[in-house]
């Protein structure tokens, strides 16, 4: 319903007259200087249901949805408006995949950027009074900007085609599509129940009550107009609604009506699912690839929210993992605070890990789990966890006793390096022979203990081995940078 009473606004399941007139002139950027967000005397915050006055235009349908994002979803709002500094804004919409103005029976919307020309915001819209949302000759704007970019959306450029359009009135679960890219329904107010309210308002979902075309109403209620839901609560052990009003401050509000009375006064609720973010990690990338144990590198990431909703701040957890399936049961390595982020945004992340001193040599997994303690409500709760990235841990330089089959040999009789045990390919696990190390001349007839496939190992280049007690074999030591305690040689 327009601010004058005119029934112009047909609201959820009701019908309504059209006004006659169209608003033909806009107003000028330059009676006052504009700034997005204001907060002005009284208000909590910049953003607030203080910041809507519905003008001459019957588009309550619009702006109960907005009130409703404004209550709910501040930050939602903020995201939605980009300022260009040209004097005009980027306001980010939903459309059908067609890219057509949604219908009660769309289910897949997406995404559309609508540039919004500050010097056409209609003359009789909201909050055109010369007083309304103004600081210091400054005036707010961030209600007329959505309501000029709804209006282009739905003149397909034309802004004064869409605010004729806008003044025949809507639907607020439409409206809540185009707003939030999310779902939205209509219901009866006879299907409400206290449970559903609760429910509702606990999820942070939209709730526009609309009133029917005729009849006197009570409870101070208007026929033909769009109420914004603000609570729920019990009084003297009965169910109270609390409706907020789109025309703004300075009007009678609505009376707190007892639920059961909703079916009498209330011709169609519209109930929009909230914004909801969706946070995933991808794009991992180390600082380096092989890693000894206990050092450290850098992992970067993305951390990116694909939700219609702003994501509030949480924690990511870093893990490493024996295979390339991350999963919280991973040795975790490091943990992030994450700030808030933004729908469609991305915010790329680096942090440096260090690898657990013990950790023996061979190849890992790492990967990053975004609201790995579950902060957040998300439209998916599965793909949370990132693709792992692969570290290889090398061996550390030093012992090689592990290595050896058997007791240390005797040099051959030519002189080459003396023979000190031998290694069968079974215990051969691919890794580089250390370069001061030689390979003696393979027996010409096997060892006993060694077999037919025993291949012999002489350590030379200076470094001999350093060999314990007689008998105590396993006391050998190479001094080789490279070498691999309890790790077998591939010769």
């Amino acid at each position: 319903m327009r601010r004058d009473h005119d029934p112009c606004d047909p609201v959820a399941i009701t019908a309504g007259a059209s006004w006659a007139g169209a608003p033909s002139d806009f107003v000028s950027a330059a009676a006052l200087s504009y700034a997005l967000y204001l907060q002005e005397p009284g208000d909590a915050n910049a953003i607030s249901l203080g910041d809507i006055h519905q003008g001459g235009i019957g588009d309550c349908f619009l702006l109960a949805a907005i009130g409703e994002l404004a209550l709910l979803h501040p930050d939602q709002i903020r995201n939605m408006i980009q300022v260009n500094g040209d004097g005009t804004e980027t306001v980010t919409l939903y459309v059908d995949e067609n890219g057509g103005m949604p219908t009660a029976t769309t289910t897949s919307l997406v995404p559309r950027s609508v540039i919004v020309n500050n010097n056409l915001f209609a003359a009789n819209g909201v909050n055109h009074g010369p007083a309304q949302c103004v600081v210091n000759n400054q005036k707010e704007i961030w209600v007329q900007v959505l309501e000029t970019a709804y209006a282009s959306l739905y003149g397909a450029g034309n802004v004064a085609s869409g605010y004729d359009v806008l003044n025949r009135g809507g639907r607020p679960e439409i409206a809540m599509k185009v707003l939030t890219g999310c779902s939205a329904d209509l219901i009866s107010p006879a299907n409400v129940t206290l449970q559903l309210l609760l429910d509702d308002q606990a999820a942070g979902d939209l709730i526009v009550m609309g009133t029917p075309a005729s009849g006197n109403l009570p409870f101070n209620l208007v026929n033909s107009h769009a109420y914004m839901f603000d609570s729920v609560t019990m009084v003297n052990g009965t169910a109270m609604v609390k409706l907020d009003n789109p025309w703004g401050p300075g009007n009678t509000p609505p009376a707190l009506i007892p639920l059961s009375q909703l079916p009498g006064c209330i011709s169609g609720i519209s109930i929009g699912r909230s914004p909801v973010p969706d946070l995933v990690a991808d794009t991992l990338r180390l600082g380096s690839t092989s890693v000894t144990a206990g050092a450290s590198t850098t992992l970067s990431y993305h951390l990116g929210n694909l939700g219609t909703g702003s994501a509030a701040a949480a924690t990511s957890k870093i893990y490493l993992s024996t295979n390339s399936t991350i999963s919280a049961s991973d040795t975790l390595i490091a943990t992030v605070n994450e700030p808030l982020l933004l729908s469609y945004y991305y915010m790329p992340d680096s942090i440096t890990i260090t690898l657990p001193g013990n950790l023996a040599a061979g190849t890992y997994w790492i990967g990053v789990i975004a609201d790995a303690n579950n902060q957040v409500r998300e439209s998916n709760e599965g793909n949370n966890i990132s693709l792992a990235v692969r570290i290889t841990v090398p061996g550390a330089s030093g012992a090689w006793d592990d290595v050896l089959a058997s007791p240390p040999g005797s040099p051959d009789a030519a002189g080459a390096p003396a023979p000190i045990g031998f290694v069968t390919p079974a215990l051969d696990f691919g890794l580089p022979l250390p370069s001061v190390c030689t390979e003696a001349a393979t027996p010409a007839s096997p060892m006993a203990s060694g077999g037919a496939d025993a291949l012999w190992i002489g350590c030379g280049g200076g470094h001999p081995p350093v060999i314990g007690a007689a008998g105590d074999w396993r006391a050998f030591q190479c001094n080789a940078p490279g070498a691999s305690e309890g790790t077998a040689v591939s010769l």
